[in-house]
């Protein structure tokens, strides 16, 4: 990944990652609620999975980001849902494609994205914007309809200009 050197030097100098905290409850409303296992993909350093794993009475779950050294390690197995929080606008444009088929390949039943439209007040180190790909919803949607067979618009998600969700399904 093109910045992955930035985001760890963040992650080891400062607090970065939490604001899916803030989205338990929401997330909570639109999980398959027979879903028994979970992965934070992209996870920062919040503690959003354990939050929802508990609140959804799931029996796993894992939480993974290249960026943090402990929670480097790829999974090696398949979730009922992942769920990917202000995660894809970080990845440059040409990666893309291959992070969505990646996340997809965790994936058993559903997948749960809410992304950033617009830029990051975090600066990475290098003076670039933390936000690399910042999109509007549709290009978002058709993106996501490009990857994946069924593409949801998660409403309850969206704040105008600022950032919106989608629930991708098998």
């Amino acid at each position: 990944m093109k910045y992955l050197e930035q985001y760890q030097k963040i992650h080891s100098t400062k607090k970065y990652g939490v604001s899916s905290e803030q989205l338990v409850e929401k997330l909570y409303q639109v999980i398959n609620p027979k879903s028994k296992s979970l992965l934070d993909y992209g996870c920062g350093q919040s503690k959003t999975a354990i939050l929802l794993a508990e609140k959804c009475n799931m029996f796993l779950y894992y939480q993974y980001d290249p960026a943090i050294e402990r929670l480097s390690i790829q999974p090696d197995f398949q979730y009922d849902t992942v769920i990917c929080t202000d995660v894809l606008e970080h990845v440059p444009e040409e990666e893309l494609n291959e992070v969505l088929v990646n996340i997809w390949s965790y994936s058993k039943e559903e997948i749960i994205f809410i992304i950033s439209t617009r830029e990051a007040a975090e600066v990475l180190p290098n003076g670039e914007n933390a936000h690399c790909t910042v999109q509007e919803k549709g290009w978002w949607d058709k993106k996501l309809k490009s990857i994946f067979k069924l593409v949801e618009e998660l409403k309850e998600f969206e704040i105008p200009y600022s950032q919106v969700g989608f629930k991708c399904t098998k």
